[in-house]
């Protein structure tokens, strides 16, 4: 199991999730990113997030559906990804992760973000 813990939301990051996205980075994120992203902050991904992986953000649990080819390797060093809450067997970029099990939720400081490997 990974866990982390959402330390902080960027001022736009709502218009995102209106979108179906979520962009995470970890706590050092650049301002620009910032504006849009979910911070976080926790334990080392120690295995690859896969499909069949359950992702739990906040209160929601969904279903990893599809891992784009770089998602992994930026989340791992830079606590990098974008989820697409689309629940779709593709993603469109590389360093995507597309969700299914409901809509992009609301977050906030504190919360936890979870993932558990099948």
């Amino acid at each position: 199991m990974y866990i982390s813990q959402i330390t902080a939301i960027g001022p736009l990051a709502a218009e995102m999730a209106e979108q179906q996205m979520m962009v995470l980075f970890g706590d050092d994120a650049p301002e620009a990113v910032a504006e849009i992203a979910v911070m976080h902050s926790g334990q080392t991904l120690e295995r690859d997030i896969a499909p069949g992986d359950e992702m739990i953000v906040g209160e929601q649990v969904f279903t990893v559906t599809a891992v784009g080819g770089e998602a992994n390797r930026t989340f791992r060093v830079m606590g990098h990804c974008t989820l697409v809450f689309t629940g779709a067997a593709e993603v469109a970029l590389p360093g995507q992760i597309a969700l299914g099990g409901g809509k992009a939720p609301i977050v906030r400081a504190g919360e936890d973000l979870m993932v558990v490997f099948a």
